[in-house]
């Protein structure tokens, strides 16, 4: 009986050790119907993100006009020393596209205390600084 507890113990460490799908981001969309993104899906590769771990953001839309971007995806603790990511010079072709390199990649600081929430922010804008897409997050943490 406890051989079997034992097996069944590690089955199901196994089962949620595995590396989670892409899991869909709740947003909200703080930018205007002029903008020449709009997104489709949002995702995350775990969600919440976990302190102490990375998390990897991938986005898939459609582009109004083939477009040169800088991205930003900040997250902003009441600290104000905010962190994220950034990604300048990203060509993004007219139509439907997915997030160019495989997606945007950050380290979670552990100092984060568990539990949090902070307030995101992913802006895409071109190279004259006009906006091109603007998405408002609120980040809950592990």
């Amino acid at each position: 009986m406890a051989a079997l507890a034992m097996v069944g113990a590690s089955v199901a460490t196994l089962v949620f050790a595995r590396p989670a799908a892409a899991v869909p981001v709740p947003y909200k969309n703080c930018g205007t119907s002029a903008d020449p993104i709009q997104i489709q899906r949002f995702d995350a590769s775990v969600w919440p993100p976990q302190r102490g771990h990375s998390v990897t953001f991938t986005l898939n839309g459609t582009a109004a006009r083939n477009l040169t971007v800088r991205i930003n995806l900040t997250i902003s603790p009441p600290s104000g020393s905010g962190f994220g990511v950034s990604a300048s010079n990203v060509s993004i072709p007219a139509g439907p596209f997915g997030t160019p390199q495989g997606g945007l990649t950050f380290w979670v600081p552990r100092s984060i205390p568990a539990g949090a929430t902070y307030p995101g922010h992913l802006s895409m804008h071109d190279q004259a600084g006009t906006q091109d897409l603007c998405l408002d997050l609120t980040v809950p943490f592990k």
